[in-house]
């Protein structure tokens, strides 16, 4: 009878262990196809019509990644040559879609707008209005956006252009138009996150919300474009209808400055030190230093990792002002002399140590040595010399490729490879 009953103890137990080694597995598969997914489509940035040939016989109403790159690679090649064409083939809503009731998303520059006549469950996240160059690219942008699945790229789905009346200071009216998943809910900023004081937010989320943000970026760069804007305020956050209440989702928006990576770089920039904070010293200022180029785009996300990470917002603002005026977390300036320094390059590039510091002060004990190498590498990923992204010399490729690479190799998949 003992042994019986050891018996089943034992099987009981060995049930356990083999379920729990399932799921790890099947956790670790998911994770391998994220990452393959990742790398997978960076085929997009290829040329040549070899290539297409080979993608000819496989039907873009089919279901699977090789369907998902054709109905891509046809939208990134696609071009606009006349306003006629571009109001026939690109996605502008007619105005009688929405009903007047528009409600800002706190901390951020995008509305939520109700759909006319849909139901209040029927919302769009409209962006802040587009500077890009051409309405060619936005044009591209839209139809390269509405063929994405929002879980796998980190981006909303575009249901289309509205074409609003114009913002204050602002030259342009278009914007875009998105769908919010199904099966989320409470769009808020991750700025509000941030703000909020995240360090009490379950670890395995700000770890979760570091992976889908450089999967969203990788993907950016794949569909041939720089985002030239990431900060908390672009980056929306939604909670689960379905899962743990919880459990976040993040995705960017904000692309009012969106350009082609191949395009020409207007050195236009803006002197508001709250977007500052995010740029690289050399795109600082109203007459940024460099061409724009994809590690510009990681270096801003190095700066919103190290927010994430330390649980705490580099951007403060004013309590009871009407109008609300934005301030230094006086953390960046603790030890340093970077409030006293009136020439701006040389103010740019102090805080960018400071911000260096700060990760390599705060991160370990609170997000792991791997977590804190991976942001280091982001903000460092410019600098001459010795660094842990690698030489920018080394990614001149015509396509654009090796950075992309490099990306996945450095950034993406030590994330992944994070475990809580």
């Amino acid at each position: 009878m003992i042994s019986s009953k050891e018996g089943k103890s034992k099987r009981a137990k060995y049930a356990v262990r083999m379920k729990s080694n399932l799921e790890s597995v099947l956790a670790d598969l998911k994770e391998w196809a994220s990452v393959f997914d990742v790398s997978w489509y960076l085929i997009i940035r290829f040329t040549g019509k070899e290539f297409d040939r080979e993608l000819q016989p496989i039907a873009t109403e089919e279901m699977g990644p090789l369907s998902t790159l054709k109905t891509l690679r046809a939208a990134i090649s696609s071009n606009v040559s006349s306003d006629e064409e571009m109001w026939k083939t690109t996605v502008f809503l007619p105005e009688k879609l929405f009903t007047a009731n528009h409600e800002e998303i706190e901390n951020s520059g995008a509305e939520l707008w109700l759909a006319r006549d849909a139901g209040e469950n029927i919302r769009y996240i409209v962006d802040q209005p587009s500077s890009m160059s051409t309405l060619s690219d936005m044009c591209k942008l839209a139809k390269i956006f509405r063929k994405i699945d929002p879980h796998s790229f980190g981006i909303l789905r575009c249901e289309g252009l509205v074409n609003a009346p114009p913002v204050e200071n602002e030259s342009t009216s278009n914007r875009f138009a998105f769908t919010i998943p199904h099966n989320l809910k409470e769009p808020h900023s991750l700025r509000t996150f941030l703000l909020s004081k995240t360090q009490s937010h379950p670890l395995d989320d700000r770890f979760n919300l570091s992976k889908q943000l450089a999967k969203a970026v990788m993907f950016i760069h794949s569909a041939g474009f720089v985002h030239k804007n990431i900060r908390p305020e672009i980056i929306l956050l939604f909670h689960s209808k379905e899962f743990d209440k919880h459990s976040l989702f993040a995705f960017l928006i904000g692309f009012e400055s969106f350009r082609l990576a191949e395009g020409n770089t207007r050195h236009r920039g803006d002197a508001f030190w709250e977007r500052n904070i995010y740029r690289h010293p050399t795109r600082q200022g109203i007459q940024p230093e460099e061409d724009y180029v994809m590690q510009h785009d990681i270096y801003s996300l190095g700066v919103c990792l190290l927010e994430i990470g330390m649980g705490d917002s580099l951007v403060l603002y004013r309590v009871g002002e009407k109008e609300t005026e934005p301030m230094p977390n006086q953390i960046l300036f603790s030890g340093t002399n970077i409030s006293a320094t009136k020439d701006r390059r040389k103010k740019a590039f102090e805080t960018k140590r400071a911000l260096v510091q700060l990760a390599q002060d705060l991160l370990p004990y609170r997000m792991g040595c791997r977590y804190t190498e991976i942001v280091i590498t982001c903000l460092t990923c410019l600098d001459k010399g010795e660094n842990s992204f690698g030489d920018g010399e080394d990614f001149l490729d015509e396509n654009g490729v090796l950075v992309g690479v490099r990306f996945i190799e450095k950034i993406v998949n030590k994330l992944l490879d994070i475990k809580v």
